[in-house]
């Protein structure tokens, strides 16, 4: 709880500078986590996720992640992988997609308390960003960029009808996440601070391997100037344990 602390307090004073400039935006965002038990010890992870662009019009991303986790003692797991990136934009008059591709490896704890779950977790996630020129009304790959962010996310799960034997029923959730650029961010927004992601809302726990969410989430993100953008999010999610 410290350390979720902790990292709040490094959002405030690194999103704290003048607004000189802001860009709203209004999307929706469909995730699917998927934990595939291969042994006492061993797990594989696949999440998928789709995000569309402004009010819902164009698709925006689409993430494949896939990795593999070690069970440790007392709630402990770390875990590493490879995402796979497809976002679609426009430039100079041309729209289409183009790949990026990132590494990321992790250290994962939950733990119950009398009232609650909490989770969080530590990501490092390596990025070769594409340079992207065009010719013939089609994307070109000109070059990479690379970058490393540092990413910390919370959340926590509170049962309504109390946490005695959870295994079915309505929760609320909350959970944030801040990532800062550590490697290389002058190929991203040249700062250190990258953006913060606040989600609210309530979830369903079908069974013991079966939870879905929906609420609301605001995305606070800082360009290369001094310009600020907002997403607000309508966030689905289905969490599955096999």
């Amino acid at each position: 709880m410290r350390i979720t602390i902790l990292f709040s307090v490094i959002f405030l004073i690194l999103s704290s500078s003048n607004t000189y400039a802001q860009k709203n935006k209004f999307a929706g965002w469909g995730f699917i986590q998927q934990q595939i038990k291969l042994n006492k010890k061993f797990s594989l992870q696949i999440d998928n996720s789709y995000r569309t662009g402004d009010n819902w019009k164009n698709t925006e991303t689409y993430i494949m992640r896939a990795g593999i986790a070690l069970g440790l003692k007392k709630g402990y797991s770390i875990s590493t992988g490879y995402l796979f990136v497809n976002s679609w934009k426009t430039i100079n008059d041309v729209h289409s997609h183009i790949a990026e591709h990132r590494m990321f490896q992790q250290i994962f704890h939950q733990k119950e308390y009398h009232q609650f779950i909490f989770q969080q977790r530590i990501r490092t996630e390596e990025r070769w960003i594409p340079i992207v020129g065009t010719q013939d009304n089609k994307f070109v790959k000109e070059g990479e960029k690379f970058n490393t962010r540092l990413r910390y996310w919370a959340k926590a799960i509170i049962p309504f009808a109390g946490m005695s034997d959870f295994k079915k029923g309505i929760y609320g959730v909350s959970q944030e996440e801040l990532m800062l650029n550590v490697i290389g961010a002058k190929n991203t927004n040249n700062k250190l601070f990258d953006q913060s992601r606040t989600f609210n809302g309530v979830g369903y726990r079908l069974s013991h391997v079966a939870d879905i969410e929906l609420g609301h989430q605001f995305v606070f993100s800082k360009g290369r100037n001094s310009e600020n953008y907002i997403n607000n999010v309508v966030m689905l999610s289905a969490f599955l344990r096999w």
